[in-house]
């Protein structure tokens, strides 16, 4: 008797809910008795909880256990049964106001999907929140296509993009895992399409962010197979970030014949509704269904633009304009038959940078009627001069290409060297790590003095004079509010007649008296840092370059100028990574990359051989990188508005082994203050062995993720000098060090 009226209360309950009143559980239990109440609680509980999770609410555990007081036990036991769905197993928890997976406190039930639980959680170890991710038990690991959670992990943690979200371990418990991913607070596309007012230049803008991070993951031999707005997320910049790789297909993973369907009906290919594997072109159709979404959203409220997406370069070129040119990307892309979409997400993502710029896209393209019509709105003279010079334009625009217009933001830049006469290439550097980008790698037609247009922020230069006379500098261009250009030749500069004018190049060729050595080309080298599991590892390829065979500190650089300490010239001697910088760019070289002590962990006994001083033990150095860097490991990016922070590493350090067996470095690593004075640290100096032009002269990285259990872990000694360190490079199949 007691079982049928909890549930004709329950059963009331929900049909409230699904009407979308809001029932008070307070009430109903305000009216029930004591044997009742007990009994209808946690059901309740669960009832409330799971409805405001599928309309976008988040469920704080700290606001129920005030909410229900003195139920605190039954609150966690209801949320609780959302951990691992479809299991008995319980969890332990540490006390009785938290809830506990392993070092990370949960705090909310923040998302609840088809195959798995998604919670805000708290890192007791790194201070920061995460995201963690639950799969349901009930829904096994082959099952429609559904892979299992360590696999989703190393599927996710290979793509390393601004616009894929960022993956950082997965764990067991009880049998139980769970995967640990950054926490963005801006949502999911499919909520902001519904809260959010936005204009079709802004669709255009999220359209091609969408497309830039699937081209990322096709490029990697990655497959989504459940694009749709729901599993694509937005932090609080406005950045969309692709997410839920739980159907994806990885590189060397079998392909799925097997006929079962996987995805969302609503965004999956007429292949996919047939059970067959589509590939990536697959993906391309359910890219065109989200962009249908976006015109949908952006032409009922086209008026009004109150979108979070960060602004893009260039206004848009008319909402008509954009939406009949996002119209044929979106046709092209829905195409029944796979040959008639586009070939590769790249080629979405170049017609949507087009879109975003204010042109017509190159690729779907419509009538050429259409094309000329666009271009008279844009070249429209009165009277008949301008008919005649509109159709000059339009023939000589036939012609000749012409040269795009400078970013607004950019400023007019005048590079010198000394000599003069030198090739010039730069490549940006990333913003936080500091890290070369050679995707946006840029070969400046000329030489030196060249004046060119560049956004603010730091850039590698690399000047050519000839093939024994190069140097490779970092330089700032400054944003327009910097009014200042003083301090090391890297951040020295100078406005002239409105150019920005910044410090020589200044040629030369490295100090005789500096003997150097070469480190060999580093492929595959696993590199993780200390304190993280090395079963998340960064897979490095460093290509080779010289590096010195002793350390300089301030004391040396007091000797070879001949002064003494405690004169008052040695109170103008300071070392921060500033002056080092400058220090290493003077004598014609540059400090070491995180990538770079990894490759020379990895030689160490060659490097010990060969003289190189300071590999066999953990003596602290300056370096170019900072926290996140590619070679230092999979470590926490550090938000811009955190720094300055910069790695220092030693050439020193562990070799620990994955549970599959494979060699992990860990180099010894901390993080410091890159304006502070350090007597203690050195710095040592290093040389590309050619200058680095092409992107691939530079660093390569990806995330990789061992999930076997065959072998325990097995922590090596520090390098002994007494001993030959054991190289970390992987081997042939006869035993020698490739």
């Amino acid at each position: 008797m007691l079982e049928k009226i909890v549930d004709e209360i329950c059963d009331e309950f929900e049909s409230s809910l699904q009407r979308g009143d809001q029932p008070s559980i307070e009430e109903l239990l305000a009216t029930a008795g004591d044997d009742l109440r007990a009994e209808l609680l946690e059901p309740l509980m669960a009832l409330e909880l799971e409805y405001q999770v599928r309309r976008g609410g988040s469920c704080y555990i700290d606001e129920w256990q005030i909410r229900f007081s003195g139920d605190r036990e039954t609150v966690l036991n209801t949320f609780r049964s959302f951990l691992w769905e479809g299991s008995d197993s319980a969890i332990e928890h540490r006390c009785t106001d938290d809830l506990m997976l392993r070092h990370f406190r949960l705090k909310a039930l923040i998302g609840r999907g088809a195959f798995g639980t998604v919670w805000l959680a708290f890192d007791s170890r790194l201070e920061r929140d995460v995201a963690i991710k639950t799969p349901h038990c009930y829904v096994r690991p082959g099952h429609d296509g559904v892979i299992s959670a360590p696999k989703e992990a190393a599927t996710a943690a290979r793509l390393r993009h601004a616009h894929i979200l960022a993956v950082h371990d997965v764990s067991e418990i009880h049998g139980h895992w769970f995967m640990v991913t950054d926490f963005v607070t801006g949502g999911t596309l499919a909520e902001h399409l519904k809260t959010h007012s936005f204009s079709c230049h802004d669709a255009a803008v999220m359209a091609s962010q969408i497309a830039d991070g699937v081209a990322h993951a096709h490029s990697q031999g990655v497959v989504h197979r459940d694009l749709k707005p729901s599993n694509v997320l937005l932090d609080d910049r406005g950045n969309l970030l692709l997410a839920d790789f739980g159907l994806a297909v990885s590189p060397g993973g079998p392909i799925p014949n097997d006929g079962f369907v996987c995805g969302s009906r609503a965004y999956m290919s007429p292949e996919q509704e047939r059970g067959i594997y589509g590939g990536p072109r697959a993906d391309l159709y359910s890219l065109g269904k989200i962009i249908d979404d976006l015109l949908e959203a952006a032409t009922a409220n086209d008026s009004v633009s109150t979108a979070t997406v960060r602004p893009s370069s260039k206004a848009p070129a008319g909402n008509a304009w954009t939406t009949r040119w996002l119209g044929r990307i979106r046709e092209r892309c829905c195409q029944c038959d796979p040959e008639l979409r586009y070939g590769s997400a790249d080629e979405v993502f170049a017609d949507l940078a087009q879109v975003v710029a204010g042109r017509p896209p190159r690729t779907a393209c419509g009538p050429r009627s259409e094309r000329l019509a666009w271009n008279a709105r844009r070249m429209l003279i009165p009277g008949s001069l301008g008919l005649l010079l509109l159709v000059m334009a339009i023939a000589i625009a036939a012609r000749h290409s012409v040269s795009p217009p400078p970013h607004p933001d950019a400023r007019l830049v005048r590079i010198t060297t000394d000599p003069p006469g030198c090739e010039l290439t730069i490549v940006p550097l990333d913003p936080v790590t500091d890290d070369p980008i050679p995707e946006r790698l840029e070969k400046l037609s000329g030489k030196t003095p060249i004046e060119t247009h560049l956004l603010p922020g730091d850039y590698l230069m690399v000047a050519v004079l000839d093939e024994t006379h190069w140097l490779e500098v970092t330089r700032h261009i400054p944003a327009r509010h910097e009014v200042m250009g003083y301090g090391s030749s890297s951040r020295r500069w100078r406005i002239r007649d409105g150019v920005i004018v910044l410090h020589d190049i200044s040629i030369r060729s490295p100090l005789a008296s500096i003997p150097m050595v070469v480190v060999p080309d580093s492929k595959g080298l696993l590199v993780s840092s200390p304190g993280i599991d090395p079963n998340l590892a960064e897979r490095v390829d460093v290509p080779a370059f010289y590096v010195s065979t002793t350390t300089m500190n301030r004391e040396s650089l007091l000797k070879r100028r001949g002064v003494q300490e405690g004169s008052p010239a040695a109170g103008n001697v300071f070392l921060n990574l500033a002056r080092v910088i400058e220090r290493t760019e003077f004598d014609g070289c540059r400090l070491a990359s995180a990538a770079e002590y990894a490759a020379m962990v990895a030689h160490a006994k060659f490097l010990s051989k060969a003289g190189v001083r300071g590999v066999d033990d953990d003596v602290l150095e300056w370096t170019s990188s900072r926290p996140g860097a590619r070679g230092a490991g999979i470590r926490p990016r550090i938000p811009v508005r955190e720094r300055p922070q910069c790695l220092v590493m030693g050439a020193g350090g562990v070799i620990l082994r994955n549970c599959e067996g494979a060699p992990v470095l860990q180099p010894t690593c901390e993080d410091r203050d890159q304006d502070r004075q350090y007597r203690e640290l050195d710095f040592r100096y290093v040389r590309s062995i050619r200058p680095r032009t092409t992107p691939g002269d530079f660093v390569k990285s990806q995330r990789e993720l061992a999930c076997g259990t065959a072998r325990p872990m097995i922590r090596e000694k520090s390098p002994d000098p007494k001993r030959e360190p054991e190289s970390a490079l992987p081997r042939d199949t006869a035993g020698r060090d490739k």
